[in-house]
């Protein structure tokens, strides 16, 4: 007669709990708190391995008693499961500018700008949203002189970065290229008349123009975007502080 062997029914529910995590993650759009969209389709191959997984320990409940696990691995599990569920609600702070820095997005590695020659030349009002910040951000930032004096909408977190003029701040959003523990702070200068009124992390959309700013940058002289603006309107933190390269 089988027993109910108590060590693989833990291991069960731990399979079970974790596959049960990740699906909600997955199935709420929240693991896009943690990996990028285009890392997401690994993952999915990941559930379904764990879900066999799973269903393979189940079989294993009513087995004879053999050597005893150690506790402290199954601790760690639900330690690890705990963690990774608390985080999922909270989300992620802006306090991160303060480990992260701010990044030009210029500097970031295989970024290709969104905009052809013919585009440019165009002078089209600039509205940029989740989906083409990066890549609009990151044409703008290698072809500056093209886009002096054009109209620009776009929103972020305000952070009053040391070395600004009391007048300025940048124009924040998180970028993750793979995962949070890669993610950077890039945005554009915004200038305002009196921005005194603006608090560090507060969430706003910004009007204005387009123009240049020289500074110092990691000891080098750069050139980097600065948007003069005509009006600002503070908005609600969105779901996910991130965009991506698409």
């Amino acid at each position: 007669m089988k027993r109910f062997n108590t060590n693989e029914f833990f291991k069960f529910l731990i399979f079970l709990f974790l596959s049960l995590f990740l699906f909600n993650l997955t199935s709420t759009g929240r693991i896009k708190l943690f990996i990028a969209p285009r890392i997401i389709v690994y993952l999915n191959i990941f559930q379904v391995f764990l879900s066999l997984l799973t269903v393979y320990q189940f079989g294993k409940i009513f087995t004879t008693i053999s050597n005893r696990p150690s506790s402290k691995v199954i601790i760690l599990f639900i330690f690890t499961i705990l963690i990774g569920f608390g985080a999922s609600h909270a989300g992620i702070d802006t306090t991160i500018v303060d480990t992260k820095g701010v990044k030009a997005v210029n500097k970031l590695a295989n970024i290709a700008g969104q905009m052809t020659p013919e585009e440019r030349k165009r002078k089209l009002p600039l509205n940029i949203n989740d989906n083409n910040f990066v890549n609009t951000l990151s044409d703008v930032f290698q072809h500056i002189n093209d886009y002096n004096g054009r109209a620009i909408t776009l929103s972020g977190f305000v952070h009053k970065q040391d070395g600004l003029n009391n007048n300025e701040f940048i124009i924040s959003r998180l970028y993750m290229s793979c995962c949070a523990a890669d993610a950077q702070i890039i945005g554009p200068i915004g200038r305002l008349r009196d921005s005194t009124e603006l608090k560090e992390g507060q969430w706003v959309t910004v009007q204005g123009k387009l123009s240049a700013k020289s500074q110092a940058t990691d000891g080098q002289l750069t050139t980097t975007p600065v948007v003069i603006i005509d009006s600002v309107k503070t908005i609600p933190k969105p779901n996910s502080p991130y965009v991506y390269n698409n």
